[in-house]
């Protein structure tokens, strides 16, 4: 995760942030931290953690309260809380999972890619989801956004021979500290995997708005995270040898205060994120809204397939 004061990045990421690559190690350091400074003044924070140690929101409130000690606050704000066993058990063990499928699959050998989905396009599905669905609550910029780099995706990597019914799916993830009732400050792993499934072809060529829906409809089994066994309330579980070609796995950071992280010149001009070993087709929600639209970054598609995919992604109107 990074912090510039530039509209695009000057240098490549990979300079940007200190790894765990090639550091083999007993005990390999939970965190790393390098602080880049430019001529001009601006600077980049780069981080990089181990994900046993907190989630995004936790790191995100660490970088928050390491913000307001150099600005001259005598303690943080917000007090960390790290054991709170108040805390049901997640179902199931999402962080296992993860870590299985980030040792056990082969590297995804994919391009990088930032991009803007417009506002123009989101207003538009907006509105035709209104029109389709008066009685539901409206759709939001996660689950348009969403719906269409899934659909993006996936027609840029159908080929002729694509069998149409095949299942694709969706993951994302959820902070589940309000479902699990944390206490205010927690910043261990509490966050729920999330499944939409569909079939390839109507993924690729079926209504956006229906995929607006699919996405709407597994965000509102978030409610029900503690309340079903974890096979149901995650849909995942046995599946992980799946997760890498016919998954497109989301992680959204538009709200857990990576933006609003203040070292003492202001907040995050722009928020990035890197891996070293990308293991599945990812895509990260990280860009702020403006009136042009939301920036995106994603890992998603291979080399052959990045052409397609940005041609689609400019069709976006």
């Amino acid at each position: 995760m990074l912090f510039d004061t530039s509209s695009r990045p000057a240098i490549v990421l990979e300079e940007l942030a200190v790894t765990f690559a090639g550091m083999y190690m007993k005990d390999p350091p939970l965190m790393l931290m390098q602080v880049t400074e430019f001529a001009c003044g601006g600077f980049v924070v780069g981080v990089t953690w181990n994900h046993a140690l907190a989630d995004g929101a936790g790191m995100a409130q660490f970088l928050q309260a390491v913000g307001e000690l150099a600005r001259g606050l005598p303690s943080p704000t917000v007090l960390p809380v790290r054991w709170d066993y108040s805390l049901p058990e997640l179902p199931p063990a999402i962080i296992s999972l993860l870590a299985q499928l980030m040792v056990s699959c082969k590297p995804y050998d994919c391009a990088s890619s930032y991009f803007t989905v417009p506002m123009s396009f989101i207003n538009r599905v907006k509105a035709e989801f209104s029109h389709k669905a008066p009685a539901a609550p409206p759709c939001s910029l996660f689950e348009v956004v969403v719906a269409a780099v899934w659909q993006c995706r996936a027609r840029a990597t159908k080929s002729s021979d694509a069998d149409m019914d095949d299942p694709v799916s969706l993951e994302f993830t959820a902070n589940v500290r309000k479902q699990a009732q944390a206490k205010p400050g927690y910043y261990g792993n509490c966050f729920s995997l999330q499944t939409a499934v569909a079939t390839r072809g109507e993924v690729a060529n079926g209504d956006v708005v229906k995929l607006v829906q699919l996405v709407k409809d597994a965000k509102g089994r978030i409610l029900y995270t503690f309340q079903m066994d974890g096979a149901s309330s995650h849909g995942s579980q046995g599946r992980a040898g799946q997760l890498v070609k016919d998954t497109l796995y989301v992680s959204s950071w538009w709200n857990l205060g990576f933006d609003d992280v203040d070292f003492g010149s202001g907040s995050a001009a722009r928020v990035m994120y890197n891996t070293d070993r990308k293991a599945m087709p990812t895509c990260i929600l990280c860009g702020r809204k403006d009136k042009d639209g939301v920036g995106v970054m994603a890992f998603c598609v291979a080399e052959e397939h990045t052409e397609a995919f940005h041609a689609e992604l400019g069709r976006l109107a």
